[in-house]
């Protein structure tokens, strides 16, 4: 159920003092509405007219709260309710309707002002409102003990999403918590983050995330390095003497960021807790160290043009990929990514992904052409050209804070389907920032 007309419409404020009593639909009158006492000797009362739900404020204005074409695609009657929603001792009001074919029930809240002795809508910024799981506020219940509202739906039917909500005294609405579906986390091997309630700051950065899953299936993980530090904060200076070994197993309990999570796992006294950081356990470059040099039943191959005498500039910034199936079995690359390990002059290493690799299949013993195109400067930024099925698009070649000079270029393939990341065996050169031809310019 779309509520954005709704709010708008409420939004405008239409003020229907002009409507007399006598438009008032007698067939309504027996309707249990509610009759608003914000505050002692303030009231205001609802009522249904042939033009919709209509709210006479304490003033005696009015203002429609749901027009008579929203009440036509309506699955069941229009709901009132009154509690303090935004917690500053006033009575509010909210209303609930549920469209034909939906499960859940959509809701506007009517927040009352004090100093304005009025009651007007409480809106969802379109900012706001693409952060949110439901969209919009859906089945909202308030949280006396937290000073907070719940908005919940099931839009897909699969699970109930859940939105946390404060309302602030100027009516800002920020999103507190929510929970967030499984998802996949970039790199290899994927890190499965289970189902889980995330809690943001007041910035709406994300600091905590704990996985709501039930079960081992989903909360299970296992060491994927040989030996793997723990740490007895989210922090790198709490390192601890302590380690788990390659295929240990453990349990997700938190996530903090993007490159920390919280596990239980079995010690020799029974069962411990302690932290691990991500960037240790899944870089892609420590990997490369490790597994690079092993038979692979994939090979990358990257072209060298450092001989090439024509159009130097050119042919040292064309990006020539090609990959080859030598195992006897297909191979699937569907959710395939394409990283980059960048190494300067010094052994320093930043990884970096370039692209992702959808639905390909490689039969046994054919290879394929998965680059052939120069790093070009477009809009100020150095990408390169990577159709996604038949639409056009670039993207950046270089990692974000790369340090000015040369660096050794070597490509990493990963995927779900793949039982470890396929390293290329060559690697190029190529200078930070790029000095390209005019012909790799754009503005």
């Amino acid at each position: 159920m779309a509520m954005r007309r709704f709010f708008h419409l409420a939004a405008l404020g239409i003020c229907l003092a002009f409507l007399s009593p006598g438009l008032t639909n007698l067939a309504f009158a027996e309707e249990n509405l509610p009759r608003l006492l914000p505050e002692p000797g303030v009231s205001a009362h609802i009522e249904r007219r042939k033009e919709g739900y209509v709210l006479t404020q304490p003033d005696g204005s009015k203002l429609v709260l749901l027009d008579s074409d929203w009440l036509n695609g309506l699955d069941g009657p229009v709901s009132f309710e009154t509690g303090d929603y935004d917690f500053d001792g006033y009575t509010d009001f909210s209303l609930g309707a549920r469209e034909a074919g939906s499960l859940d029930v959509g809701v506007a809240l009517y927040l009352y002002n004090p100093k304005a002795k009025a009651f007007s809508p409480l809106i969802i910024e379109d900012e706001l409102g693409g952060k949110l799981n439901c969209g919009e506020l859906w089945n909202v219940e308030r949280i006396p003990e937290r000073k907070l509202i719940k908005s919940s739906c099931s839009l897909d039917g699969h699970y109930n999403r859940v939105d946390i909500l404060s309302i602030d005294r100027d009516q800002t609405v920020r999103l507190v918590e929510q929970s967030r579906p499984e998802e996949q986390m970039s790199g290899w091997p994927y890190l499965m983050k289970p189902m889980r309630m995330v809690t943001y700051d007041a910035q709406g950065n994300s600091v905590l995330e704990v996985p709501l899953a039930p079960d081992e299936t989903e909360q299970g993980w296992e060491v994927p390095v040989e030996k793997l530090a723990l740490y007895s904060d989210p922090d790198r200076q709490s390192t601890t003497k302590s380690y788990l070994d390659k295929g240990d197993k453990a349990r997700k309990l938190v996530f903090a960021g993007d490159d920390w999570m919280k596990i239980a796992y079995q010690g020799k006294t029974g069962s411990l807790e302690g932290w691990i950081s991500l960037k240790e356990a899944y870089d892609l470059a420590a990997w490369q160290a490790e597994n690079g040099q092993k038979l692979q039943s994939l090979q990358l191959g990257l072209a060298d043009y450092s001989d090439v005498d024509k159009d130097q500039d050119y042919y040292k910034h064309l990006f020539t990929l090609t990959l080859a199936n030598e195992s006897r079995e297909a191979v699937e690359l569907g959710y395939g990514e394409l990283h980059l390990i960048f190494t300067s002059a010094d052994g320093q290493q930043t990884t970096h992904k370039l692209y992702d690799l959808f639905n390909k299949t490689l039969e046994p013993g054919k290879s394929e052409t998965l680059d052939d195109n120069p790093v070009q400067k477009r809009g100020g930024q150095f990408v390169i050209y990577h159709p996604v099925g038949d639409d056009d698009a670039h993207s950046p070649f270089f990692p974000e804070g790369l340090t000015t000079g040369k660096y050794k270029i070597r490509p990493i393939l990963t995927g779900p389907n793949l039982k470890s990341p396929i390293y290329g065996q060559d690697e190029i050169e190529m200078d930070y920032p790029p000095k390209l031809p005019d012909s790799l310019i754009e503005p």
